[in-house]
């Protein structure tokens, strides 16, 4: 599996809320509206909405990297893509049959 770099959000920034701060509030956003409009120009995709209308717009998720500082990247997934992603586990493989009738301890390499 090829793993795609990935695409950061420039101009918009996620801070999880000040440790005081009432429970409704889930995050603060700053958005730099210049390297925000910048970015969205690049990766925005033209898209229909269901009554017809076109618009441009891309999707794009909030991680927590290893070290637990929050981070913007670009969603590109499209379903039908046949390359999953790292963050979508593989697909269950069947797992053949064990003949414990007929086996005879001769193949196990201990």
């Amino acid at each position: 599996m090829t793993i795609k770099p990935k695409i950061f959000v420039d101009g918009f920034y996620y801070k999880t809320p000040h440790p005081k701060a009432p429970d409704f509030i889930k995050a603060e956003i700053d958005i730099n509206a210049e390297k925000f409009t910048a970015w969205l120009r690049q990766y925005a995709e033209k898209r229909q909405s269901k009554s017809g209308h076109d618009y441009h717009a891309c999707r794009i998720t909030i991680k927590e990297s290893r070290n637990g500082k929050a981070y913007v990247e670009l969603n590109d997934w499209k379903p039908g893509q046949k390359n999953q992603t790292p963050d979508t586990p593989p697909a269950p493989q069947e797992v053949p049959d064990f003949d414990t009738e007929n086996f005879t301890g001769g193949d196990v390499p201990f």
